[in-house]
């Protein structure tokens, strides 16, 4: 049963709603065309009384008018919002094209809630509905509306088709073709189906990789770009084994794209000699990763441990791997194929310091009385005497072979091309492993057909938005777990009425990140006031867009401004004589120069001027001055 608003409060039951009477469940039937007997029933709440009830998340979903009347004070917005998550993921969509796709296979609103499962799967690292509700409302998210899990229940049994999955599957692949792919690898994986509630055909009994017997199984292949490791489709086949003719249908499906299969990339669960002796009957060449008590994996540690070991002369990755190749039987008894066996300095250090700290902390324990755990029980040594002492030589041995571990191929590879396909998967790997680890997908908590093949699409999705979030941190060198964990810092904060905006922006790493999908730091200001749009306006788009992008202005600086270069200075040309045709200065007229008036006391001598006669005393010829002794 969904989630009961207790603490709301009751509300009338609604009309067409029922009450069993054994239990006190509030129901609908989900047909009501057809008769009840042949009709499911939805439980929308439990009964208070005769006519009123407590709301559960199903009631929420199918009579949305009548939840927001009795429980308007719900929809009081939060007052602060994360929105880094949603801003990631809204980039990646359109600079991968993956948002318009899903758009174009399923419709946008159905868009929407893929895009809000497979965030909800890279930040919860987790598939469990009962916290998606709660984990979400305090996003921003794609869709509108979040629901609970029950409404999540239907949404993967009846919301959309295997067609719609089918027609995005074949869009994406085409879009990867546009994009440079033309040839892939096929990994094969497989889960477990952990629900009762209905038999699926698509589950087949089996041994789990996990070691559980009689385990319901459902396996499934995907393909990976055979130069990127970019995620390109993928297919869902009965039970948890190898099976040829899945092989040969995704091979004949991919072909018939244009697309050419290199081989097939095997993890640990399944190296086993029947699964490489049905490839190799098919044809199909193939790269696995080897469990550490097969034969292939002990014969090359025993002859290349010691000459491998930081050895530098064998490194084949700056993460300090490193590897050499030999040829030897991967199965007892069995013709030798190549393998590669491998040193991860870095996971072997860390590993072993790991193994020494658990050991010698539960021994000191024991000294004072504790008693010692099993995980740690095969380095203790059990003496004649009946006393209990460290076993060095075992845990010398643990110590020294961790980090290690070996890959065999058909194919005549050397080991750094072999480590590079299948760490191809890696992308894939860790892909499906978050989405069967991290993302929650180990163990799938649907039976129906529709169901699982819906929530491998979801998981698909996940994969291919994780795959671009780990390239941009891998080319970055930023640690991908502690940036997603980050985004919740970069958030929006309802400001005044019904405006929210933003109250942090992205860090130096967040916006390096941002920026390798075309994102800006002002971009946020245009999501706060899409955000603000769709809650509070009646009229809106339900596509997310692309936000524009605004030209960030320039802080100013403290001083004066700087000095802007000056430009080389072409070569002057010669000055005409004359006036500049846009001069206004009057033209010079023919008239004579007026007389300079002389200047007072003798006038100047120049160099080159002849000496003026010497004047002679006396009053000069025709002076009318009159002499002093009159």
């Amino acid at each position: 049963m969904a989630k009961i608003y207790w603490n709301q409060g009751e509300i009338n039951i609604p009309s067409g709603a029922f009450v069993n009477k054994s239990d006190g469940r509030v129901f609908v039937y989900t047909d009501p065309t057809a008769s009840r007997r042949k009709s499911a029933r939805k439980v929308i709440g439990r009964a208070a009384s005769s006519t009123t009830m407590y709301a559960n998340d199903s009631f929420k979903a199918l009579f949305p008018l009548e939840w927001d009347e009795a429980f308007h004070q719900d929809m009081t917005p939060d007052f602060v919002v994360s929105c880094g998550l949603y801003t990631l993921l809204l980039g990646i969509g359109y600079a991968s094209d993956l948002y318009p796709v899903l758009i174009d296979a399923y419709g946008v609103d159905i868009a929407n809630h893929l895009m809000d499962l497979a965030a909800y799967s890279i930040k919860n690292h987790s598939d469990v509905a009962l916290r998606y509700e709660e984990t979400m409302k305090k996003e921003m998210c794609f869709s509108k509306n979040i629901y609970g899990d029950s409404w999540l229940s239907d949404f993967f049994a009846y919301t959309y088709t295997e067609q719609q999955n089918y027609l995005f599957r074949k869009a994406w692949l085409q879009r990867c073709k546009k994009r440079g792919t033309s040839s892939v690898w096929l990994s094969i994986d497989g889960s477990n189906v952990d629900c009762s509630s209905q038999i699926s055909s698509l589950a087949e009994k089996g041994k789990s990789k996990s070691g559980k017997k009689n385990a319901d199984l459902v396996g499934f292949l995907y393909a990976v770009d055979a130069k990127t490791g970019t995620p390109v489709t993928y297919f869902v086949n009965p039970g948890g084994v190898v099976d040829s003719k899945a092989v040969s249908q995704a091979i004949a499906f991919l072909k018939g794209q244009d697309i050419s299969v290199e081989g097939v990339i095997l993890d640990r669960g399944f190296c086993n000699s029947n699964v490489t002796d049905l490839l190799e009957e098919q044809g199909y060449d193939y790269v696995l990763m080897l469990k550490s008590n097969i034969s292939g994996y002990t014969d090359m540690y025993a002859k290349h441990a010691e000459e491998l070991r930081w050895n530098v002369k064998h490194l084949i990755s700056e993460d300090s791997i490193f590897g050499l190749c030999d040829t030897c039987p991967i199965f007892s008894g069995k013709s030798a194929r190549h393998i590669g066996l491998y040193f991860d300095g870095i996971n072997g250090t860390d590993r072993s310091a790991t193994l020494l700290k658990k050991v010698f902390k539960a021994w000191k324990k024991h000294l004072q009385g504790a008693e010692i755990p099993e995980e740690i029980q095969p380095y203790i040594a059990h003496l004649p005497t009946g006393e209990v002492a460290l076993a060095f030589d075992k845990l010398q041995a643990d110590v020294n072979g961790k980090g290690f571990y070996a890959i065999a191929s058909s194919k005549d590879l050397n080991a750094e091309r072999m480590h590079e396909i299948y760490y191809l998967r890696d992308a894939s790997e860790k892909q499906f492993m978050a989405l069967k680890t991290q993302l929650g997908f180990d163990v799938l908590r649907v039976r129906s057909d529709n169901s699982i093949r819906n929530k491998l699409a979801v998981g698909f999705i996940a994969g291919i938005l994780r795959n671009e979030i780990q390239k941009a941190c891998k080319e970055l060198d930023i640690p991908v777990n502690p940036f997603l964990a980050s985004l919740d810092m970069i958030q929006l904060f309802y400001a005044s009425e019904n405006t929210y905006t933003v109250a942090r922006f992205p860090s130096d790493k967040q916006k390096k990140i941002l920026e390798f999908f075309s994102l800006q730091s002002l971009d946020l200001m245009e999501i706060a006031n899409y955000y603000t749009v769709r809650l509070f306006s009646p009229t809106f788009s339900i596509t997310c867009p692309l936000p524009e992008h605004k030209k960030e202005q320039e802080k100013k600086r403290r001083g004066r401004p700087p000095k802007q270069k000056k430009e080389k200075e072409q070569p002057a040309e010669p000055k005409k004589r004359g006036r500049k045709p846009e001069s206004k200065n009057k033209p010079k007229t023919t008239e004579p120069a007026q007389e300079v008036k002389r200047r007072r006391g003798r006038p100047r001598k120049y160099a080159g001027e002849p000496a003026s006669e010497r004047r002679r005393p006396g009053r000069p010829k025709g002076s009318k001055n009159r002499p002093k002794n009159e």
